[in-house]
């Protein structure tokens, strides 16, 4: 099991991003078009999403067109192609999946 306490990395990375808590929604595009522009262009080896990056759940919707969650989707792929991502969940997800584990059909 890899120690998740330590992360190696390529020699060569020399910049490392991090970004935390945008909560990130429809209702806001213009803060939506600025992690946009962040994420396809920062010179960054990598990018850490911290936290609640999205205030929406990422799942079936993520199959609708158009869909603000298509979306983010299609930002975070064109992302990981030209640098690696990485995601650590928030406490908004955590609490989801805490709501569900306490859930009697669990």
């Amino acid at each position: 099991m890899p120690d998740i306490f330590h992360l190696t990395v390529p020699v060569h990375w020399r910049t490392l991003d991090f970004i935390a808590d945008m909560h990130l929604k429809q209702e806001e595009l213009c803060t939506f078009a600025a992690w946009q522009q962040y994420l396809l262009h920062t010179p960054a080896d990598a990018v850490f999403l911290l936290g609640d990056v999205f205030e929406a759940w990422l799942g079936d919707d993520c199959t609708l067109p158009g869909s603000f969650e298509r979306r983010c989707q299609a930002v975070l792929r064109a992302a990981a192609v030209r640098r690696t991502l990485f995601f650590m969940a928030g406490n908004l997800l955590l609490a989801v999946i805490r709501f569900i584990i306490a859930s009697p059909r669990f």
